[in-house]
């Protein structure tokens, strides 16, 4: 296992390697550049002398590089030709969590995706970033400025990696950094007001007089702990409790616990569903003949919506094309030398009665 994990992480620094010509390439596109010696390269990516000359010798066999006798090795402008007409040059670094998720569920892809879209249309081109060593700040902080971005974009950023830290000196050194629905701290961020999420959805359930809830993951996911204990708030301003069950368990003794209680005719009047539960959570509805339009309001991700088909109810959605939006245009302004401080919060996007007007027409 061991020499398993010392391999990945030699093939990432390898990688490493090859960004770092290409990155020259990229950078100096009508001249031919002198390369480090394959000694500097090792010393700076920890990486054994001969495994950085393999990693030349396969760029030169690419046409990257091309040896000079007596002189050393030097990168070929002719393989990026094309990068002399580009009007924008700039490299953004795309990262998320802690780099090194093996799937990413919807709300993850799309800030991911819309960041890159937003990128390639004002900036330049984005890259997608991956720590070889995530337990580290100061090997990560090492990476990252090694692998010649010109900017950073930490989306759900991981404070066990103490993320902040590394924000915080990137942006001292100069480089722009935005950090996306993390902790605030000593640099630009956007984080999404689940507070005023939890406010709305308490404003649903009161309007409906729904007040023995089920929310999903509320003691669980800090994100959802804030819209839980807002709308707490919410019930208290109207004089109303709030008679709330959570998810602190495991999920199939959750789901287990649920499909007990709704057999036993004490259906919740409501139940938030946190991620990808939507469609379990259905089935023990329906396995208990509950009717979830009249008797048990479901609110819900809107990622889970294509597999669920006839959904009735409040949906809530990540605003991540605002986000990339109002976050790209915080990178140009730090491009332009306005080095303001600035925390921004975005709006989560509620949408009521789902598919009410299909339904009603149906019926």
């Amino acid at each position: 296992r061991s020499r398993e994990k010392k391999s990945m992480k030699k093939g990432e620094s390898k990688l490493q390697v090859r960004f770092e010509i290409l990155n020259l390439l990229f950078r100096n596109p009508q001249e031919s550049i002198k390369i480090p010696s394959a000694r500097e390269l090792a010393d700076k990516f920890d990486l054994a002398r001969c495994t950085v000359a393999l990693e030349l010798k396969k760029l030169a066999e690419e046409g990257y590089l091309i040896g000079k006798r007596g002189s050393g090795t030097y990168t070929n402008p002719k393989q990026m030709e094309d990068c002399k007409y580009l009007s924008r040059k700039r490299i953004v670094g795309l990262m998320l969590g802690d780099s090194r998720r093996f799937y990413l569920g919807y709300p993850a892809w799309a800030m991911q995706s819309y960041f890159g879209l937003n990128i390639c249309l004002t900036i330049g081109f984005p890259r997608i970033l991956t720590l070889t060593s995530p337990g580290n700040p100061e090997l990560s902080l090492k990476e990252i400025e090694s692998a010649g971005v010109d900017a950073l974009v930490w989306m759900y950023p991981d404070e066990q990696l103490k993320s902040n830290r590394i924000l915080e000196r990137l942006h001292r050194k100069g480089m722009p950094v935005l950090s996306v629905c993390g902790a605030p701290g000593k640099f630009p961020c956007i984080t999404i007001d689940f507070e005023d999420a939890g406010r709305k959805i308490a404003a649903f359930l009161l309007e409906e007089n729904r007040t023995r809830i089920v929310w999903d993951y509320a003691e669980r996911d800090p994100l959802t702990a804030i819209q839980f204990k807002a709308a707490q708030a919410c019930f208290r301003e109207q004089g109303k409790t709030m008679d709330c069950h959570w998810n602190n368990a495991d999920l199939p003794e959750f789901f287990a616990e649920l499909e007990l209680r709704c057999a036993a005719g004490d259906v919740p009047d409501a139940v938030i569903c946190h991620g990808e539960h939507l469609t379990a959570i259905r089935g023990i509805l329906r396995k208990c003949g509950v009717d979830e339009r009249k008797q048990c309001r479901l609110i819900a991700d809107f990622s889970d919506l294509p597999e669920n088909p006839g959904f009735f109810g409040h949906v809530v959605k990540e605003p991540a094309e605002e986000i990339a939006r109002v976050g790209t245009a915080m990178l140009q302004a730090a491009f332009r030398g306005e080095t303001e401080l600035r925390e921004v919060q975005i709006p989560m996007q509620i949408t009521r009665n789902h598919q009410e007007r299909r339904t009603e027409a149906e019926v």
